[in-house]
């Protein structure tokens, strides 16, 4: 063999040997418990991330770095984009609609709930409760519009006196403003008349 060949020879092996020593490292960093550990983590979070927006929906910035839009979208355009959603809303597409919008989902629920409360026929103890609850409902509510009115006419006086007072002060404060400023501009108008006399005489 010739040098030439043992040199490449040599070459060839320590490159294989630089290979293996990086393959070992790679699979070494692979398999140790902490990477596998930070892994984990981040798939994790991944996917709670993934959840939390397709429920609560992402931020504007979010969504503007997802499709590459700016964020300056007016309101116009968003209530109009709402619209347009609400009137597609069939019962195929409400997941769609409430994706991502959680007070949408909840309105939704109650709604159901509702819907379901009425359909269901109440017992005797809930309708006597009820009555109870509405006389209850009844006397508080005269209570509370009359104590509203009475403080509503205590308060009055006391409000009007105020306005009359801000608007005595107001007064007060304007004609104080007109005579420093009418007296300012004597003042100007005098010192320009003498600088004039002396300019003349000179």
């Amino acid at each position: 063999m010739s040098d030439q060949s043992i040199s490449d020879l040599r070459r060839e092996a320590d490159q294989r040997r630089d290979a293996i020593a990086r393959d070992v490292e790679l699979v070494t960093d692979r398999v140790a418990p902490g990477r596998v550990a930070d892994r984990q983590k981040a798939r994790l979070r991944q996917q709670v991330t993934g959840v939390r927006n397709s429920v609560f929906g992402t931020s504007d910035r979010d969504r503007s770095i997802a499709t590459g839009q700016s964020g300056d979208a007016s309101m116009s355009d968003r209530a109009s984009n709402a619209v347009d959603k609400v009137k597609e809303s069939t019962p195929d597409s409400v997941g769609e609609f409430t994706e991502g919008n959680p007070l949408a989902a909840g309105l939704i629920g109650l709604g159901v709930g509702l819907l379901a409360a009425t359909l269901i026929p109440s017992t005797r103890e809930e309708q006597q409760l009820a009555d109870r609850a509405q006389d209850s409902v009844d006397s508080a509510a005269r209570e509370l519009a009359r104590s509203g009115q009475q403080a509503a006419e205590a308060v009055k006086p006391a409000a009007q006196d105020a306005a009359a007072e801000v608007k005595g002060s107001a007064q007060q404060s304007a004609q104080s403003v007109k005579s420093d400023a009418q007296q300012a501009a004597s003042d100007v108008q005098g010192t320009a008349k003498a600088k004039a006399d002396d300019v003349r005489s000179d």
